[in-house]
């Protein structure tokens, strides 16, 4: 028994040993086999890498000689059409960092050129913006037509208005003075303390004043939230001289009290208070050959429409009238709103209520003495 029990251990050992050289073999194979994946994942690598710049290269000049082509072949004007469909933007921000750098922004986004895909620097850069894909002279075309054809916003303390119209930003090599066409400014009333005017209505509509002379001094006293004298905000509007006649420039002046104030309420406001402050800004501007506008708008929560003058409209009396037709059209399509907001039946079916979308001023919601004298505000009355 012990003789038959020592010849299974001997060849249980013998297997044992046998089994361990097959595993070291098959180690050394597959460390062998590791050095030789790594060794093919760089060359690999290296084949990825030549590919793509073969690619890389093969596109350059593909698309540099269909650009050419195309410079070549369609006058300027079919080219700049071909262009909108690339610089087609909208409205574009402008603004100074910190440091006094310009920053674009397309559609709410911070920007420095990234979100226009314009920045050579960045890595997202659309290739039509890179000489080396469609040649300098489109580039270059790219960009007057990039300046021409967008709008470009200037809000705050508009620092941002003589670096940009001097500034060649992604070196096209030309200053965007000599193309931009449409220029927005807007201006926060409440950031300014202005002096308070006689309103009169037109007498050819028949149109009610919409709040009295205290209303307008407490509407006004709300509007200095920093009480900046006028003096700042004309010195900052001689930023918009030095742009060249023939373009469009439009000062828009934004008011914000939805809680207290309707939006035409906030509009009389400013065509009676803040316009006439304007209008000579406006008269030399157009001296200089440029198109101007003022626009008048409410941040509210209600809807509302944006009042916009004439073009080159710099009369206050046309503009007076201009807003007071405005006033009439508002209050048309307010009432037809409200009416289109009726219940049909008195059932409570959860409809909003008539008036509850109203922006309508009211000579009750300006001459509750009691209501006037809960807000508190600063400075002279």
């Amino acid at each position: 028994m012990s003789e038959h029990l020592r010849v299974k251990c001997n060849e249980a050992l013998k297997q044992e040993r046998k089994t361990e050289l097959q595993l070291a073999a098959a180690q050394t194979k597959v460390k062998k086999l590791r050095r030789r994946c790594k060794k093919l994942q760089e060359t690999s690598d290296g084949d990825k890498t030549e590919t793509a710049d073969a690619f890389l290269a093969f596109a350059k000049n593909d698309c540099l000689e269909f650009c050419n082509q195309v410079h070549k072949t369609f006058p300027r004007e079919i080219r700049d059409t071909i262009y909108s469909y690339i610089t087609g933007f909208e409205d574009i921000n402008i603004d100074c960092d910190k440091h006094g750098n310009l920053e674009y922004t397309g559609y709410g986004y911070p920007a420095w050129g990234q979100e226009l895909c314009h920045d050579p620097a960045y890595d997202g850069t659309d290739h039509w913006w890179k000489p080396e894909y469609v040649g300098a002279a489109m580039v270059c075309e790219l960009g007057e037509s990039f300046y021409r054809s967008s709008c470009f916003v200037f809000q705050g303390d508009l620092a941002a208005l003589g670096p940009f119209r001097a500034t060649d930003q992604w070196n096209l090599g030309f200053s965007p003075v000599d193309f931009v066409s449409k220029v927005e400014v807007k201006i926060n009333c409440q950031d300014y303390k202005f002096k308070i005017t006689d309103r009169r209505t037109p007498t050819d509509l028949s149109i009610e004043p919409h709040h009295s002379q205290s209303s307008a001094r407490m509407l006004n006293k709300k509007n200095m939230r920093i009480n900046s004298p006028l003096e700042k905000l004309l010195v900052k509007l001689e930023s918009l001289f030095g742009f060249r006649a023939g373009t469009k420039i439009a000062i828009e002046l934004l008011s914000h009290h939805p809680g207290k104030f309707t939006a035409l309420e906030q509009q009389e406001w400013m065509s009676h208070n803040v316009v006439p402050v304007i209008l000579p800004v406006l008269t030399r501007l157009k001296a200089t050959g440029c198109r101007v506008r003022i626009l008048l708008s409410v941040d509210s929560r209600w809807p509302s429409t944006t009042f916009a003058s004439a073009w080159d409209q710099i009369c206050f009396e046309a503009i007076t009238k201009e807003f007071w037709e405005h006033v009439g059209v508002e209050q048309k399509r307010i009432t037809q709103a409200e009416l289109d907001a009726e219940p049909l039946d008195d059932s409570d079916d959860g409809t909003v209520p008539a008036g509850a979308w109203s922006v309508v001023p009211t000579s009750t919601a300006w001459d509750d003495a009691g209501d006037m004298q809960a807000w508190s505000f600063n400075g002279p009355s």
